[in-house]
């Protein structure tokens, strides 16, 4: 008969995202996800499999929790869409100020090399397009000014960009005038 299992897979999950998140796919070694997960290596691949299936399900639960966070700043009514992606922006800024230098789990497997792996990379690239979307709704519901579509995926590219820089210790000030750059592209 076999054991029942003694933990709490979403809790599993969330660690492993965490630890995820802290190195990357790519640098993640199996003792880290083991030691943050507080499990033992036969109970990480009975439930799991493999760590490529791990990494999936964290990135699908980075998905939820985060992406959807900024879709729904990006997406949310009470607010002029220019004032939403100001608002976006401005949370990296605040982030990279108050010492959060842990940038997003999605913008790092975006630029990483495990986007050769095509499950990885269409997870990804699904959730990139969440970003797109909620970007380009932001800019339609703008008071201010009408924006082609192409704006969407230069905000999408800038904000990653500044994600994974906010990542490399670059300057609270050079994260600052980046999205002081943005801003001011969409006042045009």
């Amino acid at each position: 008969m076999a054991r029942p299992r003694e933990f709490d897979i979403d809790d599993a999950v969330t660690r492993a995202m965490a630890v995820f998140w802290e190195h990357g796919y790519d640098a993640t070694t199996t003792d880290q996800l083991l030691g943050g997960m507080r499990l033992t290596r036969g109970s990480l691949y009975k439930a799991f499999g493999d760590k490529k299936a791990l990494f999936l399900r964290a990135l699908h639960l980075y998905d939820a929790q985060e992406v959807e966070k900024a879709v729904a700043v990006l997406t949310q009514p009470d607010l002029d869409g220019i004032e939403r992606i100001n608002l976006l922006f401005g949370s990296i800024t605040a982030a990279v100020q108050s010492g959060d230098r842990m940038g997003c789990l999605l913008c790092s497997t975006l630029s990483g090399f495990s986007v050769n792996d095509p499950e990885i990379s269409a997870m990804a690239l699904a959730s990139a397009a969440k970003l797109h979307d909620g970007f380009d709704r932001a800019l339609k519901d703008s008071r201010e000014a009408k924006f082609p579509t192409s704006y969407a995926r230069l905000l999408v590219t800038q904000y990653v960009g500044l994600r994974v820089l906010s990542r490399t210790g670059v300057s609270a000030g050079v994260i600052c005038e980046s999205v002081e750059a943005v801003e001011a592209l969409l006042r045009r």
